[in-house]
This record gives C-alpha cells, structure tokens and sequence, in this order.
C-alpha cells in the first residue's frame, strides 16, 4: 500500500549482565555550565546503583543530584537568584535567560566538579561549584512536599536531597 512499516524488538540489554559484574567506583568528572550535560552526568551516576538499591530509591537518587547539579550551575557558578529565577521561569524567558549567563565573561569559565563513591556498602557523592556560596541553614527545615507545593519545578533541591540522602553536608 506504499505505507511505511517499522518492526522493534526489545532484547535484554548487555548492560544487565555487566551490572551483575559491578563491585566497585570512584570516579571524578568536572563540566561546564550545561543543564543538559548536568542531566548526562546525573544518568551516568546513578547507572551502576541499580545493582545495590531498589528502583524506586534509584529513581528518587536521581532527582535529587540532577537538583543538586542544576543548583550549582544556576544558583553557584551563573548566581542566578531564587527571585530572578522565578521571575524568568514566569515570564518564561529562563532558558534564554540562562544562556545569556553562562556566555558572561565571568561565567562562561566556571565548572561544577562531581565526585562519587560506589560500593556495597555506600554511595557517597560531592558537588563542588565555583560559586559565592549561600546560606543553607535556612532551606535545610523546608519539607520536599512543602517544597512541591510552593515551588512546583523551583526551590526543592535541597528539600529532596534531605530526604533522600542519609547525611548532607555544605562547606
């Protein structure tokens, strides 16, 4: 009928064999400003705890550090403000908004280093950014619901990563 016919099959995938494999990472990556490669690095840093946490942990780790990673960039290295933020994501300018902060002379250098820690017995991960620094104590109280709530998309990170890590630490 000259229509266009497309056939999948799914397969085990190689990487489920390999996982069964894992025993043991520490492995450093350091990144520029990108929320696109924030979220690569985020996939690739949870990719092996499958194999020592439940899914739906997984799931929830994975959040949290793609949230702990888009906080370095936007709120550490570019010093975008919860306000300014806000302001962009309702006029919805933020996308563009970013852009224009990470080609500033000051920011298009900067770079977010991650560090984690694999095993049996532990998952440990830092993030270290380039930015001023802020006051932490005062969203540590903040509960994720709450969060959701509020802030729907914005100011949940450290609410969830509260929640999900079992010690979080700010220098």
């Amino acid at each position: 009928n000259g229509g266009i016919e497309i056939i999948g099959k799914a397969s085990k995938i190689v990487e489920n064999d390999l996982i069964d494999s894992f025993v043991y990472e520490h492995v450093k990556y350091e990144i520029n400003n990108s929320l696109l490669l924030a979220d690569e690095i985020t996939h690739r840093i949870i990719l092996n705890t499958r194999k020592f946490l439940p899914n739906n942990i997984v799931g929830q780790l994975r959040l949290a550090i793609s949230e702990m990673l888009i906080n370095a960039i936007e709120h550490g290295n570019l010093e975008i403000s919860y306000n300014d933020k806000l302001q962009k994501l309702q006029n919805d300018e933020y996308f563009e908004y970013v852009s224009q902060k990470i080609n500033e002379g000051k920011n298009n250098s900067k770079k977010v280093k991650i560090e984690f820690l694999l095993n049996s017995e532990k998952f440990v991960v830092k993030i270290t950014d380039q930015g001023k620094g802020f006051d932490y104590r005062k969203y540590l109280n903040v509960e994720p619901t709450k969060a959701n709530d509020n802030f729907l998309q914005h100011g949940r990170g450290i609410a969830l990563a509260k929640q999900i890590f079992d010690e979080l630490h700010y220098n």
